[in-house]
């Protein structure tokens, strides 16, 4: 694979070049919007957000939520009741492997310390806002990587769609955060930034989603091989804090965050979505899988085409191994929408930093058709 530093920024910028503020604002107002939407469907109940299983409304920890949700609710509830009280371990009563969903401490925390210490009224409305303000952010550093391979800012909205953090956003998960901290770990390395920005959005990334202990290792990798072991420890301080911290709750919890049914034998969980399109949900579903699977298996053809194409070490790196979690993919992931189509991040991160690095608009353009998703899960609430 070729050097990840691109010498495009030697060249003359454009004069049509959009400013990121434009950019950065178009993309709050469109996910604002989505959020808006969203939040009427459900009469400006906010804890709508959470999705919290309809059984346990009105019990602790979920006793201030008015709206419910079948088939157990998502895992949003699980971010929620963490963040009322994140300093002390939760019960397998509440969440399914509360010792998983608590190793992801970051964005609980944050709720946390800007909710007053967990007020559950103050809670409900902190979540979806921080996932806003990390879309923005997403958005700055997407255009921020734009402009300095002499792109247009217009490439770093791209590449925040592309990443469908405001799928999630719907849902009070960890994945904007967990996806603005990596940008801003590639955007630190690509741009060599001081390296305590490494530290700073590498902890943050690990403290969000543990599969992003792969863009450090492959940071790490990156470092050590343009023999660089200074900037390499660095990557192995920012994910230092997190082994402490799940240690800590191995103790606690006597058991690891980790959970296998997620990866299964190779092909399967494609196979089975692809076979099985409009099941759950009849039709309509069936069309929206076939867009969405579509869309997936040609990020993993494009993923592939990169090895030839000679892709960054970084960029190439990120995007096969985000194709091997698509391959290797169980049904869990497959059976439901919102999860494959929003837990692949690192396929399209690839393929957009790539495009970028090489002045190839098309695959952002293939990649940024996941702006539909959002849209489509609001107007599944309209029409629930």
């Amino acid at each position: 694979m070729s050097s990840d530093f691109s010498k495009a920024e030697s060249r003359e910028p454009s004069q049509d070049r959009a400013s990121w503020l434009t950019v950065v604002t178009v993309s709050l107002m469109f996910h604002a919007a989505l959020m808006g939407l969203y939040l009427a469907a459900f009469h400006g109940d906010w804890s709508a957000f959470v999705c919290v299983d309809k059984e346990r409304l009105g019990t602790p920890p979920f006793e201030h939520i008015g709206v419910g949700f079948p088939l157990k609710g998502f895992d949003g509830q699980s971010y929620y009741a963490i963040a009322r009280d994140p300093w002390r371990f939760q019960s397998a009563e509440v969440m399914h492997a509360p010792c998983y969903w608590h190793s992801r401490l970051l964005y609980p925390v944050l709720a946390w310390s800007l909710s007053a210490g967990g007020q559950p009224a103050i809670l409900i409305v902190v979540l979806p806002l921080i996932n806003l303000a990390c879309i923005g952010v997403l958005t700055w550093l997407g255009c921020r990587l734009a402009l300095h391979f002499q792109r247009s800012a217009w490439w770093g909205l791209l590449l925040a769609v592309s990443l469908n953090p405001g799928m999630a956003a719907l849902r009070d998960l960890t994945d904007p955060l967990s996806t603005m901290a990596c940008v801003g770990l590639l955007v630190a390395f690509l741009l060599n930034d001081s390296p305590i920005w490494i530290v700073f959005w590498g902890a943050a990334a690990v403290f969000s989603r543990e599969q992003n202990l792969v863009l450090l290792a492959l940071l790490a990798c990156r470092h050590v091989l343009d023999r660089r072991p200074g900037a390499a420890a660095c990557c192995v301080l920012a994910g230092l804090p997190w082994f402490i911290w799940v240690l800590f709750l191995h103790w606690g919890y006597g058991a690891w965050p980790f959970v296998g049914e997620n990866l299964a034998w190779p092909l399967q969980g494609m196979l089975f979505r692809w076979s099985n399109l409009a099941h759950p949900g009849g039709r309509v579903a069936g069309m929206v899988h076939a867009a969405g699977m579509s869309l997936l298996t040609l990020e993993v053809v494009l993923a592939i085409m990169m090895l030839s194409l000679r892709a960054g070490f970084v960029a190439g790196g990120l995007a096969l191994f985000g194709a091997f979690l698509v391959v290797f993919g169980g049904e869990s992931i497959y059976f439901n929408g919102w999860s494959y189509n929003r837990v692949f991040v690192f396929l399209p991160m690839g393929i957009g930093v790539w495009a970028m690095q090489t002045n190839r608009a098309w695959p952002l353009y293939l990649t940024g058709g996941a702006a539909m998703w959002p849209i489509l899960a609001v107007a599944q609430a309209w029409l629930r």
